[in-house]
């Protein structure tokens, strides 16, 4: 994923499919993201990421994304999915 790419990562704590920006990658298989553009970083591996790309071209996913995304507040400061 490049630097400022808009990536999917599942939140553990929401049960579904997070927006985030990739901020930093660290290694070939470890990159530093910005959960919701709200300056909260985490780690995460590549893995655990999907592009916009992926997103769109599984009919699943997307089907899964827009069931998580009903009654969404924006209240994410309070995320707990960092990997330290």
């Amino acid at each position: 994923y490049a630097v400022g790419e808009k990536v999917h990562y599942f939140s553990k704590s929401r049960e579904r499919w997070m927006v985030a920006w990739v901020v930093e990658r660290k290694s070939t298989s470890v990159y530093i993201i910005d959960k919701q553009g709200k300056g909260v970083l985490a780690k995460a591996c590549t893995a655990e990421l999907l592009s916009e790309a992926e997103m769109r071209l599984d009919p699943m996913l997307r089907a899964l994304s827009a069931l998580g995304s009903e009654g969404d507040d924006d209240d994410d400061d309070e995320d707990e999915d960092e990997d330290e």
